[in-house]
């Protein structure tokens, strides 16, 4: 299923999110499910149904990265195991190292660190989000998929670090 047809969106990674918003508000209108109120079961079964596909369709293209891995099925390509896909080691060891300075500004309640160090994670996704949408924009799918574990870590390191920050300033 192609989520961007859904939308009326062009297929491609920099889309308008504002006009997906709208158009997403618009659709789940179409489809309430007080429409169907008086319909047959079958209407309103469809009504549902059709309702959930909207929302799995925002979900994934409101998210660059589940955009970018849905372009690439669209593709063609299987996406791959996560378990198996970052074999970058200075990542890897760059992981270890933010890792160690979380614990760090945890233990000495360091909110300036903190700061610094979110600001270092919010400005390499956003290089990442660039080399996604500049690969995808050259259909070079695997290349861009090979981006989109460490994406997604550093998703979850920034989360981390919002949890952190609540933690510190309670």
């Amino acid at each position: 299923m192609n989520y961007f047809e859904i939308f009326g969106l062009e297929q491609t990674f920099n889309i308008d999110l504002g006009q997906l918003s709208k158009h997403y508000l618009e659709l789940q209108k179409s489809v309430h499910p007080d429409k169907f109120a008086n319909g047959s079961e079958a209407e309103q079964r469809f009504a549902m149904q059709k309702a959930a596909q909207i929302n799995d369709a925002f979900e994934r293209l409101k998210s660059p990265i589940k955009r970018a891995e849905h372009l690439i099925e669209l593709a063609g390509i299987e996406l791959v195991d996560e378990s198996k896909t970052i074999r970058d080691t200075a990542f890897l060891m760059q992981q270890m190292l933010w890792q160690e300075e979380i614990e760090d500004i945890n233990s000495n309640h360091d909110e300036d660190s903190l700061y610094e160090l979110q600001d270092t994670i919010a400005e390499q996704q956003a290089q990442m989000i660039k080399d996604v949408e500049r690969l995808l924009a050259n259909q070079s799918y695997l290349d861009a998929q090979a981006i989109l574990p460490k994406l997604k870590f550093m998703a979850k390191l920034s989360e981390q670090l919002r949890t952190l920050e609540d933690d510190l300033i309670d």
